[in-house]
């Protein structure tokens, strides 16, 4: 039995963090390990909630502590020490500052560190004058095949380091989906498209308005919903050209839905623009959803869907005429949009299980440490 502590930036609920919260999930409960959920700040909260209701130990660690990106050396001992001292043997940190501080932590803390990488591009966003910190992890685990190869790459990563890792999908543990989102409000009579990601610059929201846009005049009978946090100067910016390129009425902005699969359920398709992804959970969730999906060719976004989605639910990344006819193509064709929803639920359940990503998570940490299991 030994220590684990999952290290995230806050209690905000993105991608990385419902990776993390389910990770800890499937160690607490088909594992003997301790686990508990350590974060910097509180953020918006969703997920300190969810771990009470789990029962897994959580805390925000001491600012005092915390990384700002440039952590001064008696701040580094500092952290070290409160690892130390609660005898922590293994960290698997999630999201660029988590990583970083736990890389540059490590050496005063004694603790293992598995580093969890889920996007190909976000190191250098540190600008930092040295990545020598990178190596620092004990093992690097990626949810998808091309951020790994960015560890490998860009920083030298030994490939027998890392370690792919698809997310996991709960199944069971979901809101119900006969409580409807909008108290009913969505017309199940129209062909109902969705897209679930926060509305920010790189999730090219443009992209997709430009293809409504097209969409819309060959097929009327639609509606889009776009579900996400939109509160951001982009985010109104974003609004005011759907109301400049779009007929209006046809296109809601939800702002962050809690319930989605309730709002996957009431939808036809699923519509996803994303220019920066790792392996995108929003993906995965339309899948179970047994949706169609149009996708743009993101490596990420490949990943998810696998080879098997390409001639029919994929298209050239910001490219809104090929879009909105991969769109047509479904929404003309109900069969077809049935079938694409069945197989991409079958695959889903077969390659994104919550048991798969624990299991294959928890063989590489026993590899690291055969005496600890």
């Amino acid at each position: 039995m030994m220590n684990i502590v999952i290290l995230t930036t806050s209690y905000t609920k993105g991608g990385a963090e419902k990776h993390a919260l389910l990770l800890a999930r499937y160690l607490q409960k088909e594992t003997k390990h301790n686990v508990s959920f350590w974060v910097f700040r509180k953020g918006s909260g969703e997920l300190e909630e969810e771990l009470s209701q789990y029962h897994i130990p959580s805390e925000i660690i001491s600012k005092n502590i915390s990384n700002n990106r440039a952590i001064l050396p008696i701040k580094t001992i500092r952290a070290g020490m409160v690892f130390r001292r609660r005898s922590i043997k293994v960290v698997i940190s999630f999201n660029l500052e988590a990583n970083h501080f736990a890389a540059k932590v490590k050496k005063y803390g004694g603790y293992c560190l598995v580093w969890s990488q889920q996007t190909s591009n976000d190191i250098h966003m540190l600008n930092a004058t040295s990545y020598s910190f990178v190596s620092n992890a004990n093992l690097y685990i990626s949810n998808s095949q091309h951020a790994a190869q960015y560890l490998i790459d860009d920083f030298g990563v030994s490939p027998s380091k890392t370690v792919f890792v698809a997310n996991g999908f709960d199944e069971e543990k979901n809101y119900p989906v006969d409580q409807p989102v909008l108290d009913g409000a969505i017309d199940s009579t129209k062909f109902n498209v969705v897209m679930v990601a926060h509305v920010e610059e790189r999730k090219d929201h443009t992209t997709l308005l430009d293809a409504w846009a097209l969409f819309i005049k060959k097929f009327p009978e639609a509606h889009l919903y776009i579900a996400g946090k939109n509160n951001s100067t982009f985010g109104r910016n974003i609004q005011e050209y759907a109301r400049r390129v779009c007929e209006t009425h046809t296109v809601s902005f939800l702002g962050a839905v809690e319930n989605i699969p309730s709002l996957l359920d009431q939808c036809s398709a699923f519509a996803f623009s994303s220019n920066i992804e790792g392996m995108p959970n929003a993906i995965v969730e339309a899948m179970f959803a047994k949706l169609p999906i149009v996708a743009n060719d993101l490596e990420g976004n490949l990943e998810a869907l696998g080879a098997r989605a390409i001639e029919e639910q994929v298209c050239p990344s910001r490219d809104a005429e090929r879009f909105a006819n991969r769109l047509l193509q479904i929404a003309k064709d109900p069969q077809l949009a049935n079938r694409l929803g069945k197989e991409n639920y079958a695959y889903a359940k077969k390659t994104f299980g919550i048991s798969i990503m624990g299991e294959k998570t928890m063989a590489a940490i026993n590899n690291l440490l055969p005496h600890e299991k």
